[in-house]
């Protein structure tokens, strides 16, 4: 019986420890000046334990650096995006959505501004 309960409380922590601590968030912004960028209630994921975020406008492939009062991100650089990230202006974000009034201020090095907020979902 003690093999048993030894077992089931490993399992238990194996299957903690797998889940992802992540944030849920919805968000509201739009873009300044010429630009026609917006975000009308978008979801974006932040999982913290792989330091990732995903948004329909930001994409999937975002590294997420987190501080106490700043959730800061930016697409991160990958063998299949290289060349974009170093010659396309339009295919690298850099931004941060601020953790204690959940400002959200982003841009590309295109010029693209967009600005807004977000609030935690749940």
């Amino acid at each position: 019986m003690k093999l048993k309960a030894t077992i089931l409380v490993v399992a238990l922590l194996a299957a903690t420890a797998a889940h992802a601590e992540t944030i849920d968030l919805k968000c509201w912004a739009r873009g300044l000046e010429r630009n026609s960028v917006y975000m009308n209630g978008e979801q974006v994921t932040i999982n913290l334990d792989e330091g990732t975020m995903h948004s329909r406008t930001f994409g999937s492939n975002l590294a997420v650096h987190v501080t106490d009062t700043h959730l800061f991100f930016e697409t991160a650089l990958t063998l299949g995006n290289i060349w974009q990230h170093l010659f396309d202006p339009t295919a690298v974000w850099q931004g941060f959505i601020n953790r204690v009034d959940g400002t959200l201020k982003a841009h590309k090095r295109d010029g693209t501004v967009i600005s807004g907020h977000c609030q935690l979902v749940g």
